[in-house]
């Protein structure tokens, strides 16, 4: 007696481990492709290859008055806070940036290196303003969370706003950020 091999289920075997495969290789390229668009999105500053090759350069924390920014362990929200630095704190960096953290070293507390969030980075050093500004636009004017962020109040034309700050073309209000273009002396 000859024992028959049932090849049909031999292919519909195959068949779906060729599915599931390919439906695999799907999911992580498109997970690369992903990754590597908000790698590029984010990456404001340089390249690591060429920020390990450069020395450093000088940036300033610009934030609400009276704030603190976080130095964090590792460049990204969850990571332990280990340390903090005020408005036109002065750090070095040597442009790396990964997950919008940027990496700065030589700070003058116990702590020599740790990330910051790009939000509150300027190549600019603050100047302080500490007076109240007119809205001069034709139409509505964002005041933002953080330079360049998310929108959290329209001014008028006309509208008065209390400017503490200034740098990189942004005026730091109790409200949040505005383009300084807008804005002009009331005296």
């Amino acid at each position: 007696m000859r024992l028959q091999y049932d090849r049909t289920e031999d292919r519909q075997t195959r068949r779906n481990r060729i599915i599931v495969v390919a439906v695999l290789a799907v999911v992580f390229f498109a997970l690369v492709i992903e990754a590597c668009w908000v790698g590029n999105v984010i990456a404001i500053f340089i390249t690591d290859a060429e920020a390990d090759e450069m020395e450093g350069y000088e940036v300033w924390v610009v934030c609400q008055p009276d704030g603190v920014v976080n130095i964090r362990s590792k460049p990204k929200q969850s990571a332990v806070e280990i340390g903090w630095v005020t408005c036109g704190y002065r750090l070095l960096t040597n442009g790396k940036v990964r997950n919008g953290y940027l990496y700065v070293y030589d700070l003058a507390a116990e702590v020599s290196t740790g990330w910051i969030s790009v939000r509150y980075v300027a190549e600019e050093q603050p100047k302080e303003i500490g007076e109240r500004m007119v809205i001069r636009a034709q139409g509505r004017v964002a005041c933002r969370k953080w330079m360049d962020g998310k929108i959290v109040k329209w001014y008028r034309d006309g509208d008065q706003v209390m400017v503490h700050w200034m740098a990189d073309g942004w005026a730091v209000t109790d409200r949040g950020y505005i383009r300084y273009e807008y804005l002009e002396s009331m005296y």
